[in-house]
């Protein structure tokens, strides 16, 4: 069991690597400094302290990323194809009805993002990847068995008590302050209640990579207005950002009381933004040379094993 929960981190690194690895071929980078920027991303994921503590425990949120990145890449692929394959599509079907029944709320929440962001900003992509088909069609199938499930357990265990209130008290809607108070104390008090940063969570920090994500991001919305060829990539990044957000939004009682759960859905932007985005970005402006290729996987072989110690300090074996 504790094999397979580290499996499970491993192979959502190594595709986020290999997205970051695509992402960075189609912006024209060399192929092995596309090499280097995937194995840098998928190092520092691996590395990232609540993935470390899967070791312990697997949780849905951890095994939906493999999809959610699966989804990704495809709608990468599509985004830059002007016919996608029918192949392609029955895979990103599949895809969908896994990644919406491993946790229904954080699928939706995406799929909602990325139809916002794809119709908002003037794509054609819903129509390439016939949406009805491929997307709607999964995610219904989803919900209609969930919510059978659940109406079959009521009709034949009509004695039994079903909780009805998850929603008041996960949203905060219920007025109660026993864990925090608005939505800021999100950002500024970790769930123990003690004064923090904004990125604390139950194994330390990880202030740099936040930060430097947030720049990237800002980068990448800069360079967007300017160059037409980055406009696949801000779109990618605002879909998978909206998934936390939403949830923030939405669900900020279980973000708050559960970092270790929900920070894998805010990490995975994150890296994305600071090891595929922003390097690309640099990298074009300085003629390709490669000198931030070094920079990039110098700071995710050091950030990894800051990563280990603060895991380690967290749990520590003596």
């Amino acid at each position: 069991m504790v094999l397979y929960n580290q499996m499970i981190v491993l192979l959502v690194a190594a595709l986020l690597g290999f997205l970051v690895f695509q992402i960075c071929m189609r912006q024209m980078l060399r192929p092995l400094h596309s090499f280097f920027l995937g194995i840098s991303a998928e190092a520092v994921y691996q590395t990232f302290p609540y993935n470390l503590y899967s070791y312990w425990e697997q949780w849905p949120q951890s095994i939906q990323s493999i999809f959610v990145i699966l989804f990704l890449i495809i709608a990468e692929k599509s985004l830059r194809e002007d016919q996608v394959s029918k192949r392609l599509k029955i895979f990103l079907g599949f895809t969908v009805f896994i990644m919406v029944s491993f946790e229904i709320i954080a699928g939706i929440f995406l799929l909602v993002s990325f139809y916002l962001v794809t119709a908002l900003m003037g794509s054609n992509l819903l129509i390439k990847l016939k949406h009805l088909q491929t997307i709607i069609l999964p995610s219904c199938l989803v919900f209609v068995l969930f919510t059978g499930q659940i109406t079959y357990m009521k009709l034949k265990n009509p004695d039994v008590q079903f909780d009805e209130g998850r929603f008041m008290i996960r949203s905060g809607l219920n007025g109660s302050t026993e864990f925090y108070g608005e939505h800021t104390d999100i950002l500024f008090t970790d769930h123990r209640g003690t004064a923090s940063k904004p990125w604390r969570g139950t194994t330390g920090f990880w202030w740099f990579l936040f930060i430097g994500g947030m720049v990237s991001m800002i980068a990448l919305l800069i360079f967007s207005f300017k160059d037409e060829s980055y406009k696949p990539d801000i779109m990618l990044m605002l879909a998978l950002s909206g998934q936390y957000i939403f949830y923030l939004s939405v669900f900020s009682q279980s973000i708050f009381i559960h970092p270790y759960l929900y920070d894998v859905y805010l990490v995975l932007p994150v890296i994305l933004a600071f090891f595929a985005y922003l390097p690309i970005i640099l990298e074009r402006n300085t003629k390709h040379t490669g000198i931030f290729i070094v920079v990039f996987l110098a700071i995710a072989f050091c950030y990894s094993f800051i990563q280990l110690r603060t895991y380690a300090i967290a749990n520590p074996l003596v």
